[in-house]
Formats: C-alpha cells, sequence, structure tokens
C-alpha cells in the first residue's frame, strides 16, 4: 500500500481506540477493562496448580514423567532460486505457526529421555513484478532426546544438563499454478 493512501487513515488515528490482550488500554484513547485474554488465560494455568498431587511421597520415584506441549508462531522467509533468470523475484517474511507435544522420561534425575513431535504451516510471500502470492505448506516433525543433568550442590542451586537428540523433519514437494491476465507462475 503506497503512503498517500494511508495518510486518510494517519489523520482519523486520534478517535481510535481499543482493547489489548493483556486487559490494559491502548495508548490513543480506548477503554479500559477488568482483563484481556492473555490475562485469562494466565489466570486460568496458575489456578490449575489447585489440582495437582504435591504432596510428598514416602519413597522417591525411580522414572518421573512429564508431558509437555507449545504453540509457536514462526515468520519465514523463502530462498528461491530462478528457473529462467528473466524474472525477478523478492521474498519477504510471512507468519506461521506450529504445535509441538511430547514426553519426557526423567530417571532418577539425572538421565532424561525426551520424545516430541510437531505439526507446523510455514508461510511465505513472494513477489514478482505486481503480483504477490502468499504460499504455505505444512510439515512434521519427530526428535529424540537423550540428556545428563548433574545434581545440584548444598548452597549452590545451579544445575546443568548435558544432552543430544536426533530428528527429522517430514514434509512434501507441492506447487502452485497462477494465471492473470495471460501472466502466468509456476510456484
Amino acid at each position: 500500500m503506497r503512503l498517500r493512501f494511508l495518510m486518510p487513515f494517519l489523520c482519523l488515528v486520534h478517535v481510535a481506540g481499543g482493547q489489548s490482550l493483556t486487559g490494559g488500554s491502548s495508548v490513543m484513547g480506548g477503554g479500559g477493562g477488568d482483563g484481556g485474554l492473555v490475562t485469562g488465560v494466565i489466570g486460568a494455568l496458575a489456578g490449575a496448580g489447585g489440582y495437582m498431587n504435591d504432596d510428598p511421597v514416602e519413597i522417591g520415584r525411580d522414572i518421573e514423567t512429564r508431558v509437555f506441549g507449545g504453540l509457536n508462531v514462526t515468520l519465514q522467509a523463502a530462498k528461491y532460486t530462478h528457473h529462467t533468470g528473466k524474472a525477478t523475484t523478492t521474498s519477504y517474511p510471512w507468519p506461521g505457526f506450529r504445535l509441538e507435544g511430547g514426553a519426557s522420561f526423567t530417571y532418577r534425575d539425572r538421565v532424561m529421555l525426551s520424545l516430541g513431535g510437531g505439526w507446523g504451516v510455514n508461510g511465505y510471500m513472494l513477489k514478482l513484478d505486481t503480483m504477490v502470492n502468499s504460499i504455505y505448506h505444512s510439515n512434521t516433525n519427530a526428535e529424540l532426546r537423550l540428556a545428563w543433568h548433574t545434581l545440584p550442590r548444598r548452597h549452590q542451586p545451579t544445575q546443568w544438563s548435558f544432552g543430544m537428540g536426533i530428528g527429522a523433519t517430514f514434509q512434501q514437494a507441492d506447487d502452485r499454478y497462477t494465471d492473470r491476465d495471460g501472466f502466468e507462475i509456476l510456484t
């Protein structure tokens, strides 16, 4: 979008207001609130601690199991090669996301084995002359990690972990064909 199209919107910005995700008011005016989406999610996660069993055990466990998960927002730009060498293509960063999950098993607080995997969507934006293509492709990955933990010493709660892992990403080749006013693109 060119700057001259943004100027009318910039002149009206003083009347704009909004609510942030964390519950605060925007800088430009806007009403307050008692909490936003992020504040509510954090409060719910903090309240989940009451449902966990944290009573001391008489006999220590040999293997401690943990389940983990995550949601990541990614920003990537594609590196491309020219097939014909005649057209100049520009690549811009574009958002994507990843879902991850897995489990870890720790033996006597010293050796940890974790298995994890994820599924995500990578986004790329390519511009060729006046045409803009946003391209998404999905991929999955799997990882296996092995780590050794040092035990903390008295009056030094620092603990170190040393480990290694192996993983693989699984993705397929795909293509996209676009034809606009006789101009053809094969990506």
